[in-house]
């Protein structure tokens, strides 16, 4: 027997409301998409070959993957209202952005290359395989 406390966070109690707006995509752009991912991962495995910076291969493939992306009509134009009812003008480029990930990726970038050059690595890479 449930008791009414629990009853409301079992799944069978749960019900949500349909979507105003379910998004479908069809196979044709998920290949299209998984084919650019993979010619990407290509590209990075030839890296060398290219004389390219892995940097510039994935920021050139976003730069692509986001014009096709808005050429098909994929990505929200216009006012967009989202979740938290706040209404957001678009582009989405900008807004969809996860500041807080790019700038702990940028930070953990800063403080690898300021304690590298203060020689920590090596010190602990001759300090572990002695």
């Amino acid at each position: 027997m449930v008791n009414a406390i629990a009853a409301p966070l079992l799944a069978s109690e749960v019900t949500s409301a349909p979507a105003a707006h379910e998004h479908h995509v069809s196979i044709g752009v998920t290949i299209f998409f998984g084919a650019l991912l993979a010619l990407m991962i290509l590209t990075l495995a030839f890296e060398e070959k290219i004389h390219a910076k892995k940097s510039i291969i994935t920021g050139v493939y976003a730069i692509v993957a986001l014009l096709v992306a808005t050429a098909m009509g994929l990505l929200p134009f216009g006012e967009l209202t989202n979740p938290w009812g706040e209404a957001i003008k678009m582009p989405i480029y900008i807004p969809a952005v996860d500041w807080g990930v790019i700038t702990i990726i940028f930070g953990a970038g800063l403080f690898v290359d300021v304690t590298s050059k203060s020689g920590i690595f090596t010190w602990i890479a001759i300090k572990l395989t002695k």
